[in-house]
């Protein structure tokens, strides 16, 4: 074998190597892509849930607002009113961000910004639901109240101290689940895009 058939075999050879190392890389980014797709669906399907129950009731509230007379009630409505809108607006951020992240259509560089970007939503999101978990039961309690019970809660202060109580104990059991929920998932995501040696496609 001479020195040019050394050479085209070393080529044919190095060619070989760079379609292997491709078809390895773009298998890694599939397998990745379905790890954090698995992981951002249910973070998805989560805030879909969310968006659907909390449009649903504000549609209800909306509809029987004039039934709202008592202050307590008044002022609880109104509350939950922009509650549940800032959950809406916040949940649909949330899916689109999520949805952005795609190993397959985009770099990695770029995915890695997109999931930055998309935890410190969440970071945010979570900090405004520690806020407003507190505030959310004050407003929710006089609405039912008035809607459900069909009674004005300033003739029940006692029962509604009952039902404030009880909304104070289960609603950070509800929150600490929820928030255990995004960071487990999250953390599954910051995983699998760790999991990659190389940095772009």
């Amino acid at each position: 074998m001479d020195l040019d058939e050394m050479k085209a075999v070393w080529s044919d050879l190095g060619d070989q190597l760079e379609k292997q190392k491709k078809l390895n890389q773009d298998l890694i980014m599939k397998m990745t892509q379905e790890k954090s797709s698995s992981r951002l669906g249910r973070i998805i399907r989560m805030e879909l849930f969310g968006i659907t129950v909390s449009g649903i009731i504000l549609v209800y509230l909306i509809a029987n607002f004039a039934q709202l007379t008592n202050w307590p009630a008044l002022a609880g409505g109104i509350g939950m009113a922009i509650i549940l809108g800032i959950a809406i607006v916040f949940g649909a951020k949330i899916i689109l961000k999520a949805r952005k992240i795609d190993l397959i259509k985009n770099t990695y560089n770029t995915v890695i910004d997109r999931f930055n970007e998309f935890r410190a939503m969440l970071k945010f999101y979570k900090k405004l639901s520690i806020w407003t978990n507190a505030f959310s039961i004050i407003c929710v309690i006089p609405v039912t109240y008035t809607l459900f019970l069909k009674e004005n809660i300033l003739d029940n202060l006692e029962g509604a101290g009952i039902s404030l109580l009880m909304g104070f104990v289960l609603a950070p059991i509800v929150l600490y689940l929820t928030i255990r929920f995004y960071s487990r998932n999250m953390s599954q995501v910051k995983k699998a895009l760790n999991d990659i040696d190389f940095k772009d496609q």
